[in-house]
This record gives structure tokens, sequence and C-alpha cells, in this order.
């Protein structure tokens, strides 16, 4: 499958993203190895070879475990078409000096990714206070969602973002940016807030 075709401003994020998970990686297992090098015989006094190895080995795991790095770097940028379409109703409640009962509208998406895998994903709806006429309000949302979710859609992740990003359909009137997630008019070329490049198809 060809990549997927990006603007040079959204290439250029996912290369400091990159950069920003691997260079410090680095710096930490350049240091732990002159350390364990020229003091470790100081630092780690340990007299049994087999000894020594497993906890030199152990150290030189640590800027992995502290960096994220490689489980970071399993993430990518892909197109995926979603397969099935969901609404989840939630009840929550805040924590004040008169606890009130809030309900959110939930959209879970199952998205088959270029790889043949299924991605399930939640998306945040709409959030609105518990009152009397609850089955309406819940049910209005509900199927405004739903519209805007179905399935044939393409849903678009960019690396290093935490945003999974519904493209529009023609006759859609707004995009999500990939990057800080806010919503735009879709025939603006770049985001309102971050500036970055709208993904439209």
């Amino acid at each position: 499958m060809k990549p997927l075709k990006l603007p040079r401003d959204l290439r250029m994020f996912v290369i400091k993203t990159v950069l920003k998970r691997v260079v410090p990686c680095v710096l930490l297992l350049v240091t732990f190895a002159i350390a364990l090098i020229f003091w470790g015989d100081v630092i780690l006094p340990v007299d049994k070879d087999i000894v020594k190895v497993i906890v030199y080995t152990i150290v030189m795991l640590v800027p992995f475990a502290v960096t994220g790095v490689p489980y970071k770097m399993i993430d990518s940028t892909w197109k995926g078409e979603v397969i099935e379409s969901r609404i989840v109703e939630e009840t929550s409640f805040t924590k004040e000096a008169v606890p009130r009962m809030y309900g959110s509208v939930n959209v879970i998406l199952n998205v088959k990714m270029p790889n043949g895998k299924t991605k399930e994903i939640k998306l945040q709806g709409s959030t609105f206070a518990k009152h009397v006429n609850l089955q309406f309000a819940a049910s209005g949302n509900a199927n405004q969602t739903e519209d805007f979710y179905s399935v044939g859609n393409h849903v678009f992740h960019l690396y290093g973002s935490n945003q999974y990003v519904v493209l529009p359909k023609a006759a859609d009137k707004a995009v999500q940016c990939p990057i800080c997630g806010i919503k735009n008019d879709k025939t603006h070329e770049k985001c309102d807030s971050c500036g970055h490049s709208l993904v439209i198809d």
C-alpha cells in the first residue's frame, strides 16, 4: 500500500515527534554506557561476572522504560474505514457542594486499518444535564451523532497525535484538526487554532 501523502508541516510534526522520543533515549543510553564503562565497578560493585552482566543489562534497559521507547514508536499514520458505528450513553457525577448528575452521548467506531486489523475508537459526543426530558435529549444527540459517524466514513490518524479524525463527507461543513482536534470550516486549509494543515481527503 502506498504511503499517505502529507502536507510538509504534518511531515515535520511527525519527524519532530520521533526526535522528541528517540533523542532523550539515545542520550540516556550513552550516559549510562559511559558511566558503566568508567565507573561501573564503583557504582555497582559486583564480583560475579554473570551477576554483573544481568545488572548491567537491567541498568541499560532503564532509558527505554523512562522514555517509553520503543513502545511509543509503534504508532503510525494511517487512514481506515468505519465498519461499525454505535452510540453509548454514560452517566457521571460531579464532586460539588451539591452533586449533580450528567449524561453523555459517546460514539464508538470500529475502524478497519490498512493492515487489515480492526481498531475500536471512542469519540466524545455531547454532555448534558440529567433532567425530566433526558430520553428526548439523549435520543436527539444520538441521532445527530450517528448521522455524522456512519459506516463507510474514513478515519485519519497522524503519528504522534492523540486525534482520530473522521474525514468529512461532501455535505459536511466542518473538519477536525488532526493535531489539536479543534473543528474548522472545511474550506480552510489551515487550523484556526494551531495553524497546521487540515486533512480533508
